[in-house]
This record gives structure tokens, sequence and C-alpha cells, in this order.
């Protein structure tokens, strides 16, 4: 007599598995422990084999090529970050198992969309007043977030770390990113801070930006234009979008040079703004041709944070001029460079230049044309460098640039305010350096000595034992031993005389 043995029948069982929206993530779900769960007890389930894995739903959520399932029925789900807030059935999976003991069991894994936890309250600042003029990074955030009594851990920063924002009450817009980002959302929010009034008298920036073809077409007013207004690093006031005429206003702004950044549509022109004594009306014009200009200062110290470029934007505009290309981005990158023993440009600049504290700049100008990087050593436009200085000593500027030969040679820039290539000036009351260069290497700012009385040597002054006073610490050493030395010196200064 045939037995027959029926195989047994277990639920299908449905598991829910949440997916955080906006968080790209693998998930695992174990489906042995799944069929375990719904197994009586002191059964066995026998040889077990899982089948492929169905797919349904939101296709945008899962990865099916990495997705997979192990043969010990470990089920790994490639989630991906989908830009949503909404909540609820976002797709299933679903996946036959045979048994040896049961019929085929089809287990469903719902992939349940869910929102991060917004977690609440600010950070704590170390201050809550700054000076005019100072950025917003030198307060410093810290603190944790709260999710109920739980305690969020994680990051504060300012969205402007750089922004110097005007006088009077400000709130400041800060960023809290969550150590745990799966479970929790990034929050940003805004402190209240106190801005003391400037020391002297400021000034407003206002103006009107057109957009114009190069190639000849008229101009028109730009709406939506955005305009900043910067000194290397440092954002002042906010930055505004341009009206439907065209216009912007920009207020409290202390003397001096700065760098007006506008940038549309992907566009980015970097013009040089001048306050003098009274309120800057400033036209910028924007080439409607795809021609942008940008400074950027890379690891920016004391000496190149606070750099303001002229001439980026006519630059740019004469390198798509020139070539009648379809796309032309010109940047300058200014950065400080260690002393290094090694460097060739900076041991010839050594060798002309004795007796002063040397700092040395590279100044690189980089040109994407039509999607093609290239360097430019020498450009067809003069810009004019501005970086800040110590105007209590005597100043020399030198750069090491190659000749037509490719061979490097160090020379001393002259002393002029004519802004012509190779030339230099101190603006003392400023307290800052204009350099106008069309070749573009590695420079060196070379300090003198400071003067014990107050006056400081003409910029470019070479100091030795026949040119000036300076020489005569030697001579007036030597004399101390005898009185013929003594006479030696004082027939000496009396020729000078």
């Amino acid at each position: 007599m045939d037995i027959t043995i029926d195989k047994g029948v277990l639920p299908d069982p449905t598991v829910t598995v949440d997916v955080t929206n906006n968080y790209a993530a693998a998930y695992s779900v174990d489906l042995r422990a799944v069929l375990d769960a719904i197994l009586p007890a002191g059964c066995q389930l026998g040889a077990v084999e899982y089948g492929g894995l169905n797919f349904e739903g939101d296709e945008t959520y899962y990865d099916v090529m990495r997705s997979t399932l192990s043969n010990k029925g470990v089920l790994t789900l490639a989630i991906n970050a989908v830009d949503t807030d909404t909540e609820g059935l976002a797709a299933t999976v679903r996946v036959i198992v045979t048994t040896g003991s049961y019929q085929d069991i089809t287990i469903t894994v719902r992939l349940n969309a869910v929102n991060k936890t917004v977690p609440a309250g600010g950070p704590t600042l170390s201050r809550t007043t700054l000076d005019y003029g100072q950025r917003l990074g030198t307060i410093r955030l810290s603190g944790a977030m709260q999710d109920g009594d739980t305690v969020v851990k994680g990051v504060f920063t300012w969205a402007e770390p750089s922004l110097c924002p005007a006088s009077g009450s400000y709130d400041a817009e800060w960023l809290f990113t969550p150590e745990d980002d799966s479970r929790y959302a990034a929050v940003s929010g805004t402190s209240a801070i106190t801005v003391n009034a400037p020391a002297g008298k400021t000034y407003n920036v206002g103006g009107t930006v057109l957009e114009y073809g190069i190639t000849g077409s008229s101009e028109q007013p730009l709406e939506g234009a955005v305009v900043t207004i910067r000194r290397g690093m440092d954002i002042y006031g906010q930055s505004q979008a341009t009206d439907a005429d065209g216009h912007f206003h920009i207020g409290q702004l202390l003397p001096g040079t700065y760098n007006a950044v506008i940038a549309y549509s992907g566009k980015t022109v970097t013009a040089k703004l001048q306050i003098v004594d009274k309120d800057a009306v400033l036209t910028v014009r924007i080439p409607r041709e795809d021609v942008s200009s940008e400074l950027e200062i890379a690891d920016p110290t004391d000496l190149t944070e606070h750099t303001v470029v002229g001439g980026l934007d006519a630059e740019a505009e004469k390198q798509f001029s020139d070539m009648g290309d379809a796309s032309v981005a010109l940047s300058m990158t200014i950065r400080e460079q260690p002393q290094d023993d090694s460097s060739a440009a900076q041991n010839a600049i050594r060798e002309l230049v004795k007796n002063k504290t040397l700092r040395f700049v590279d100044m690189t100008l980089t040109m994407v044309r039509n999607g093609q990087l290239s360097e430019l050593k020498d450009a067809g436009t003069v810009l004019e460098i501005i970086l800040p200085c110590d105007s209590s000593r005597s100043i020399t500027v030198a750069r090491c640039h190659a000749d037509g030969n490719g061979q490097a040679q160090a020379m001393l820039l002259t002393q002029s305010t004519t802004g012509a290539e190779g030339t230099f000036y101190v603006d003392r009351e400023g307290q800052c350096i204009h350099i106008f260069a069309s070749k573009f290497s590695t420079y060196a700012i070379g300090y003198g000595r400071a003067s014990n009385s107050g006056h400081v040597p003409d910029d470019g002054e070479k100091t030795s034992p026949t040119t000036a006073d300076a020489g005569l610490l030697a001579y007036g050493i030597a004399a101390l031993g005898s009185y013929t030395g003594t006479a030696l010196l004082l027939r000496r200064r009396k020729r000078e005389d």
C-alpha cells in the first residue's frame, strides 16, 4: 500500500522595512529568520531554496542590480536617496521559497518610505556680539539638538562663515548636521547677534547690472543677478538680487577697494569696486555669451585672505573676443607658498633680494575654453592684484617668471602709480600693496626692518654702506674702538650731508 504524505502549509509572511527618504543605504532582511518565526514548534522546514526577487512599485526607490539574496536567506536591498517627503508604501519585494516539508511560501517585503526625524533646538554661541568687519565664523557654535528626551549629536556650522554683517541686529543662519544622518534630518535655523557700528563713516554702493553681447547686441537690464561685495574671503553685507530694472543696493561699506561679484545663470563676473569718500554707483556689464571670471584664494593666510583683483573681467572678455569661442571661464588663484629651499623660483628671488624678509605668493591664471583647461603664463590685460601688507616697513616686490626660452628670470618690480605692467605701489593708509602684472608665476613681498623713528624708507629703497644711514651701522661698530674710526665716520656723514 502506497502512502502519500502531503506537504504542510504555512502562511505567507509579510515584513515591513522602513526606508528613509533622501537617504541612500543598504537594508538587510534575514528571510530565514522570517521563516523560522512562522514555523510551528518542533517542526522542520527541510531543504530550503530561495527564488528570484520580484520588485513592484516606485522604481526610483530601489536598485535591482545592486540588490542581492544569499543562499542563506540574507536579502540586501539597495535603496536610493529619493528627494521626497511623501511617506507610506513605496514598493514591495516578493521572494518565493521552496522547502522540503512545506508548500512554496511567498515572503513579501514592504518598503515603507518615512521621513527623517527633525530634531529641535539650536546652538550655543561663544558670544553674541561682533565688531563691524568681523566674520560670523569668529563666533564658535557648540551644543546638540534634541529628539524629545534624546540628545541628537552633530555639528553646527554657519551657513556663511565669511559673512561680515552690517551693523545692528542680524539673524545669522546656522546649519546642523547630525551624526546619525540615517535617522535625523539636517536642520537650519537662525540666531540673533548684534553687530557694533563701524568706527568710520560708511557709504553705500548701488548700481545697475546690464547684459550685453560681446558680438554687438544691445544692452538690457538684467533681473535676478546676485551681487556680492567681497574683499578676498570676506563678504560684506547681504548679497542682493537685481530687480526688473537691473538695480541693486548694498549699504555700510567703509572706504577701500572691493570686488563686486555678480552671478547669473551659471556665470560669474568679478569686477573691481573702489569706494573713496562718497556713495559708489556701479554699472556692471555681464556678457550674454558664456564668459566668466572668478578669483580663488587657496589655503588663505593673513597675506592672501583679503586679496582683491582688478581687470579679471576684462581679460576674460578679451580671451573670448580674440578666439571667438563658445565659452571662456577665467580663474585667478592666489596661494601663499611656504619657504622652500628646493624651489628654483624662490632661490632666484633670494639671490636678487638681500636682507629682506620674504613671503612668497603663487599667482596662477587658468582658463577653461570650450571645456579644455589651460594655464596662462602671460595675459593680454594688466591685472591689479591688491594684497594686505605691513605698511610700517619698507617693501620690495619681486617675481620669478620664465622668459621666451623657458628660463626662470627673477626681477624687481618698479615702484610706480602708473598701473604699468611690472610695477607696484604701497597704499600706507589702506595698508595694502597694489601689484600690476600680466605675467603670472611666483611673486615675493620683501619686508625691510621697521624704523624706530616712525620714518618708513621709500618702497624699493636699497640700503647699503654707500647709499644710506643703515650702512653706517657696520662702520659705527668698527669705530667704537678708536678716535680715528670716529673721525672717519664723522667725515663720511659730513660728505653725505
